[in-house]
């Protein structure tokens, strides 16, 4: 049974990552989804991947900063999947549990106890916080940055024992060769990635670096003498004596009283080791690191970016935030509710507000408690530091989009699973030992061990069983808590009430839960929700463009041309509104001033199927038949999946005399989205036109008026439906 204990404690955290998820399989895309996916026409023709790296990647990706791997993992799942949710959540939950084997096989090479790294993969498989990561498609960077993270640790640790003895060994080179490919993938999915070579050299100096322990002894402390003479001492009595102690690789000192090292004490004895050993091997890391911050920051940087200010623009007042930002991450960590897509973090205004001198105690007493553990608990003192290190890249140092995000505890979450798990076997361990509960009172029994206290042996077992019982019940707590706020990632509309119920101010959720009840039908909600996102941001362009696509549909055209020039003038270059604006002025038969908006979307964004099509609606409007078929089929290469341009270009030959063509476009159009009113209308008009099928034609318009029955054309179907029904 023991061979397989190491496989069980691999695929159990795997299977229940798997069944903690699986209610995700039917949700629909939120959040930032409806650009990385449904809109992102870039990621659905592999044509296109060459400019994965080039400047033009964040305008076709919709990605802020440099992701490829990322977006190149959304290529994959479209050739497969297409525009079905169902699959992304299913790479999604795949990733994770993928991860969580990973991190069982991290912690089990670094705490030496697999039991304990069982318990860590256990936590981290279902914990709540990671939620957020997991269910929304969009935030894939976090799951695919600490798959490659783990593959480079472990990677790194499979062949430290050769980096002194055999260097030249292939295994050495391939193991070096991956641990250096996997950092590149997982800088290139997510920039906190930049902290491994860090945790690197804080493993080598906590684990494998040697130390010096003071020692005083009351007596000579003898030399070592050969058999037979005399041991002679050369220590004075009551003397302090310094004893160096080397820890070698596999943390357990080397036994038989000798050996030989080339490095010597000295002041500065823990660089000095990590100079002998790790330099040179570090180079590897350093180059990698620095072609990632060139490529980042230099060659691929997105112009965007330098928008994104601090906080009120001072310095000094995101650094007071960030302190108490930080203690709601410790916060979050411990106390998991309530869950936010969205958190608007309260500013700290002043260096003598209350919640940052809270804050500033609660790090000085974990900093007095880290470095307390630094030599008797040192896995603990190594995750601490794991928490606080792999933050450091999301604490708004350089400004982000979002200023505090659950999904950013990915990474560091891991190391307080492990951080839990190694208190937890402590307190079992310290619980549980017969040997430090001995006692003359009880009636003793021997074994073949030795000498136990019978009772005592009991009263452990019995004090296991408590602790396991109060452990699985935190279990089944966390893994109810992650199948509860699954749910609130259902869809846009669930998700978006729950967060502005959290999060009232919160500008995001607002507007998005007005798309979501847009996207419903329920106008007036939607109305009332731009309104609340207005009053809490009056400066911010995406409400007022949203305010256009509330009037378009309305059909109060002048208002929505208003809104979407208040848009345009806080934000220039946004294709979408361009491409709104131009909408509008087209259904105002103003074609000469569209035709100049929907270049204009076009020139910011080539690959903007949508602007391209309607592009050639202007054109046909205008009598330019050919200038908008070749708009219409640029559409079409784009997106082959574009039903409206089908539908189009199907006008457009009708118009043409090519039926055949124009049934064909309108077919697949049809065949793309079945529940195309328009398409279906179309394909009856041509056959009964030119092939005088009647009884076809009277089945494609009823189901166009089954379809959409409050439609412009509904009473002109009505009266041919009854004239052919007359015919027949």
């Amino acid at each position: 049974m023991k061979k397989y204990f190491p496989i069980f404690c691999l695929l159990l955290p795997c299977c229940i990552s798997i069944l903690v998820y699986l209610n995700c399989l039917q949700h629909s895309f939120v959040y930032d989804d409806e650009s990385t996916i449904i809109h992102n026409y870039f990621i659905r023709q592999w044509s296109n991947l060459p400019n994965l790296f080039t400047t033009k990647y964040f305008i076709l990706s919709a990605e802020l900063t440099y992701r490829p791997v990322v977006t190149l993992s959304y290529f994959l799942d479209y050739t497969f999947w297409h525009v079905n949710p169902s699959g992304y959540h299913l790479t999604n939950i795949l990733l994770h549990a993928v991860n969580s084997m990973l991190f069982f096989l991290f912690t089990s090479r670094v705490l030496e106890k697999r039991t304990t790294a069982f318990i860590s993969a256990l936590l981290f498989s279902l914990y709540p916080v990671f939620s957020e990561a997991v269910n929304a498609v969009g935030f894939r960077e976090d799951l695919l940055a600490f798959l490659f993270f783990m593959l480079a640790f472990i990677f790194y640790l499979k062949n430290d024992t050769k980096i002194l003895t055999k260097p030249s060994q292939p295994g050495y080179i391939l193991y070096y060769a991956l641990s250096l490919l996997c950092y590149l993938l997982s800088l290139f999915s997510k920039e906190m990635a930049i902290t491994l070579p860090l945790l690197i050299i804080l493993y080598e100096l906590i684990f494998r670096g040697p130390s010096i322990k003071k020692t005083f002894s009351p007596r000579p402390l003898p030399l070592p003498s050969r058999k037979g003479r005399t041991p002679i001492s050369s220590v004075r009595e009551g003397a302090d004596c310094y004893s160096l102690r080397f820890s070698f690789p596999g943390g357990r000192r080397r036994r038989g009283g000798r050996f030989s090292s080339s490095l010597a004490p000295s002041g500065g004895f823990g660089f000095s080791y990590l100079k002998s050993k790790f330099s040179l091997y570090s180079m590897g890391y350093f180059f990698i690191t620095l072609f990632y911050i060139l490529i980042r920051f230099f060659f691929l940087h997105n112009p965007q970016e330098s928008h994104i200010t601090y906080p009120l623009d001072s310095l000094f007042v995101n650094f007071l935030t960030l302190i108490s930002m930080l203690a709601y991450y410790v916060k979050l960590l411990f106390l998991p509710f309530p869950l936010n897509a969205d958190y608007v973090v309260p500013l700290t205004l002043s260096p003598i507000a209350i919640s940052l001198w809270l804050s500033v105690l609660l790090f000085i007493a974990m900093g007095i408690v880290a470095f307390r553990l630094r030599s008797q608990q040192k896995h603990l003192y190594f995750f601490i530091l794991w928490f606080f290190v792999t933050l450091i890249p999301v604490m708004n140092i350089i400004p982000l989009g979002n200023f505090m995000a659950e999904r950013y505890l990915y990474i560091p979450g891991a190391g307080f699973a492990a951080i839990i798990a190694c208190l937890s076997s402590k307190v079992l361990m310290r619980r549980c030992s017969p040997e430090k509960e001995v006692s003359t009172k009880h009636p003793v029994s021997i074994g073949k061990s030795g000498y136990f206290p019978s009772a005592l042996l009991s009263s452990s077992h019995r004090i296991a069983m408590v602790f396991t019982f109060v452990f699985i019940f935190l279990l089944t707590g966390n893994a109810y808590l992650t199948l509860r706020r699954n749910r609130d990632w259902k869809d846009g509309l669930l998700l978006w009430s729950r967060t502005v119920r959290i999060s009232p101010n919160s500008l995001r959720a607002h507007i998005n839960l007005g798309n979501s009840y847009l996207a419903e039908g329920n106008n007036a909600a939607a109305l009332e929700a731009y309104t609340k996102a207005w009053s809490i941001d009056p400066g911010d362009a995406d409400v007022y463009n949203n305010f256009g696509v509330y009037y378009n549909k309305m059909n109060l055209l002048d208002d929505a041309i208003q809104y979407y020039q208040k848009c345009l003038n806080l934000k220039p270059r946004d294709a979408k509104a361009h491409n709104n604006l131009g909408v509008v002025l087209t259904r105002q038969r103003k074609l000469d001033d569209a035709i100049p908006a929907f270049k204009q979307a076009i020139s910011i964004n080539p690959f903007f199927p949508d602007a391209h099509n309607n592009l050639g609606i202007a054109y046909y409007r205008k009598g330019l038949l050919n200038e908008a078929e070749r708009e219409f089929k640029f559409a079409i290469s784009l997106e082959p999946y574009h039903a409206e341009a089908h539908n189009d270009l199907g006008i457009l030959y009708n118009d043409k005399q090519l039926c055949d063509d124009a049934i064909r476009e309108f077919e697949t159009a049809i065949r793309i989205k079945p529940h195309y009113a328009n398409a279906h209308l179309n394909l009856g008009a041509v056959i009964l036109k030119h092939r005088k099928d009647t009884e076809k034609a009277r089945f494609y318009m009823e189901e166009s008026l089954k379809l959409e029955p409050q439609q412009e054309q509904a009473a002109r179907i009505q009266k041919l439906l009854r004239q052919l029904k007359n015919v027949d």
